[in-house]
């Protein structure tokens, strides 16, 4: 069965790789992958010697990087960091072999894809790379769909599961075990888990097979790749951030290269229906093999095998399987509708923010699209759509809550005694959890989208409603306001001038660049001219915006200035 998959936002799957600086080039709002073999060899036509020079280079390069220590002034990281971003082609050309021009021709030669450049980018030396196929071409592995599909089925049959049998997962046996190790216990457990939900038993001692006797050894998911491969208008970079509801964004690794948002792709699905059929005829055979498929397919799918006749199993399985994966995208959807209704941290600040907040709220408040089956996927997806949390907390909370406090998930550790459980922990609110939501981020630290939802179906055709008007669903994407940044300097600056030149005064300021432990900011007011440093060790991205603490001499004349806050 052929099936589409549209990104409903963006998506990364990363390969491991992070590109370097030398990896890539930025011209002109553009970064740009370059084949590092296909650039030497450029270079060379030009200066013969180029490969020997660019290697002497290097290692110089890589020899400063190595040397650098921790001073009073500067961490080593940071100055680290710096000759890092330095280590590219563009540098060289300019500085070391004196042919600026040569980076155009690089750029037009030796380039094997080109993305938009993210905001931020300035501030990092790394980019986590998406999985591509051979022709550079961004697609999404059937493991992945697979991955997500399975998760969403489990949590449908775990509700299905009798006392007995949910209780055999749950029940408390880890004192038992003498020296407890929580990732070895609940990693046995979700297997454990797994082999009850999708392997079916047998009489014959086979039973401990799961993977023989598994039922979703039955669906194939193929890759999914690009239906119009424009790879220019279906990839970007993005940086993400971490976001809660009344306190500052924090930076998140690297920029991602992700799908756009809108993207088509196509994958096929393919159901083993003899092995299928052969199986549940032999489950009803009395040969002590797949004795209890008929109850783990309806437990899964919300389906009874024995009323579909064999020529129609596999469309009626994967419209089951739509309809699982929707199931669990709304409890998904409620939980994330109501934690953007209460983000109040960037509704406060400013207009953009607010507008951008509703947008996303109202991407979850419009509801599960009316065709396929929507599930998340990719880095980023988040804890309630990658596990069946949701599930166990209906059937079993003080499990959930047993489990978070072993595992050390949710609430960071108190400082107590050795072995006190009450000093070393603070319990986990399940119903909050959880607090924090990973975004892209544009200009001022503003959330852009959430990432990896995608639907898959046979066609997008129905309309649905996206923020109270009905459109198609090909339309259905995240779109984030453009920053109009312009405008806000001008109406800090405007705030600035209102404000007396003596004294301690607070007034906006625009972030230059960071220079750890400081950032250089430029006061937004006419008369105070230049570049002022405050102290914050973090750093912040150039062009966002703090309030400054303004210490007088003397009207118009600095004393110094630190940071009061940074805004969004």
């Amino acid at each position: 069965m052929k099936l589409k998959l549209k990104t409903l936002t963006p998506v990364h799957i990363s390969t491991g790789i992070n590109l370097e600086p030398f990896d890539y080039l930025i011209k002109d709002e553009n970064i740009y992958r370059i084949s590092l073999p296909k650039a030497i060899e450029v270079i060379s036509e030009d200066v013969p010697d180029a490969p020997e020079q660019f290697a002497e280079w290097l290692d110089e390069q890589l020899f400063k990087f190595d040397s650098q220590k921790n001073t009073q002034y500067q961490h080593a990281n940071k100055s680290q960091s710096k000759i890092r971003r330095e280590i590219n082609f563009g540098v060289f050309c300019r500085a070391v072999l004196k042919k600026p021009a040569l980076v155009d021709k690089l750029i037009k030669s030796a380039v094997v894809y080109e993305m938009p450049l993210p905001f931020g980018m300035a501030n990092n030396t790394q980019v986590n790379e998406q999985i591509k196929s051979s022709d550079n071409l961004p697609y999404i592995p059937g493991t992945s769909i697979k991955g997500a599909v399975r998760t969403a089925l489990a949590a449908n049959a775990w509700l299905k599961l009798t006392d007995a049998e949910r209780a055999k997962i749950t029940q408390n046996t880890k004192r038992s075990m003498g020296q407890f190790n929580p990732k070895r216990y609940y990693k046995d457990k979700d297997e454990e888990l797994m082999k009850l939900l999708f392997s079916c038993r047998t009489t014959d001692g086979s039973k401990s097979d799961a993977a023989r006797f598994s039922i979703f050894k039955f669906f194939h998911f193929s890759d999914a790749h690009l239906v119009s491969p424009d790879q220019k208008e279906t990839m970007q970079a993005n940086p993400v951030f971490l976001y809660l509801k009344d306190k500052e964004p924090q930076p998140q690794t690297n920029a991602q290269e992700m799908i756009s948002a809108g993207a088509i792709l196509e994958f096929d699905l393919f159901v083993d229906t003899d092995g299928l059929w052969r199986a549940y005829k032999e489950s009803k055979t009395g040969t002590g093999i797949w004795l209890d498929l008929e109850m783990k397919i309806e437990r899964l799918f919300d389906i009874k095998i024995a009323e579909i006749k064999k020529d129609e199993l596999e469309k009626k399985l994967a419209g089951a399987m739509f309809a699982v994966l929707n199931k669990h995208a709304r409890q998904t959807f409620d939980r994330d509708l109501k934690w953007f209704d209460g983000l109040r941290y960037f509704t406060q600040k400013n207009g953009i923010a607010e507008a951008t907040i509703k947008r996303i709220s109202n991407f979850f408040a419009s509801g599960i699209p009316a065709d396929g089956g929507t599930l998340k996927t990719g880095w980023g997806s988040g804890f309630l759509s990658t596990t069946i949390f949701h599930s166990i907390k209906q059937t079993n909370e003080p499990f959930v809550k047993e489990m978070f406090h072993d595992l050390k998930i949710g609430e960071a550790r108190q400082k107590g005694g050795y072995g006190d459980r009450e000093q070393q922990s603070t319990p986990t609110n399940l119903n909050y959890f959880p607090k924090s939501r990973r975004m892209t981020a544009q200009q001022l630290l503003i959330p852009e989208s959430v990432m990896g939802w995608i639907q898959i179906a046979e066609d997008f055709a129905t309309p649905v409603a996206v923020d109270g008007k009905t459109e198609t669903v090909e339309t259905r994407v995240v779109e984030a306001p453009k920053v109009d940044t312009e405008a806000i300097i001008a109406g800090y600056t405007a705030e600035n001038q209102k404000v007396k030149l003596k004294d301690m005064q607070k007034m906006y300021a625009k972030v230059l660049r960071s220079e750890a432990p400081m950032v250089v900011c430029e006061i937004l007011h006419p008369e105070l001219p230049g570049e002022f440093k405050a102290r914050y060790p973090a750093g912040l991205p150039d062009g966002s915006f703090v309030i400054l603490n303004v210490n007088f001499i003397k009207s118009g004349k600095i004393q110094n200035v630190s940071l009061a806050k940074a805004l969004v």
